[in-house]
């Protein structure tokens, strides 16, 4: 699963939380123990583009979704997540939106088998710079959670059948699912 427009109307959120500049980070698959109580960001938005279900906003380090996509997952019964309460401000017409959280997913696994996989990999810390194409692991013997990230590529969420699935039967916007041998980054 990757975060990116499903229509050319989608917004992409530019810029940094506070939260973030001060050291939180929503994508590093671990559990956050810092009280967070709200988030506010006020972003600009010229071109009247609407806000997707999943908002590509990389300055944020975590997903951020709606209320629609946080009830789809808790429906699953999917407990390795965190949400943060996020306020939306748009600075040019003064909306504001309460309807989005930040979702930490908690849990990262390395899966990918490397010598199936076109890669270029940093030498300095050994994490994916580039993905030409993805090839997993065989993981039928491991217990995986429904949704994870990808410990050498922590951009990416790796979810189940089921949670691409349902995504799909509710038409949520703002990211694609991909097979690993299809992706390429």
């Amino acid at each position: 699963m990757f975060t990116e427009h499903t229509s050319d109307d989608e917004i992409l959120i530019e810029g940094i939380p506070k939260i973030v500049v001060d050291g939180i980070k929503f994508n590093q698959g671990e559990i956050i123990t810092e009280a967070i109580v709200n988030i506010d960001f006020t972003y600009s938005n010229d071109a009247d583009e609407v806000l997707a279900d999943i908002i590509a906003a990389p300055g944020f380090k975590g997903l951020v979704i709606n209320n629609k996509v946080k009830g789809l997952i808790q429906e699953l019964g999917i407990k390795n997540t965190q949400y943060f309460p996020l306020k939306l401000n748009e600075r040019v017409k003064g909306k504001t939106s309460s309807e989005y959280v930040i979702a930490n997913i908690i849990g990262a696994f390395d899966v990918i088998d490397y010598s199936k996989s076109s890669l270029e990999i940093d030498p300095d810390d050994n994490s994916i710079e580039f993905i030409d194409s993805l090839s997993f692991c065989e993981i039928q013997e491991v217990e995986l959670p429904q949704m994870f990230r990808l410990s050498s590529f922590m951009p990416l969420v790796i979810v189940s059948e089921e949670v691409k699935l349902l995504f799909e039967e509710n038409h949520v916007t703002g990211v694609k699912f991909y097979k690993p041998e299809e992706f390429s980054l």
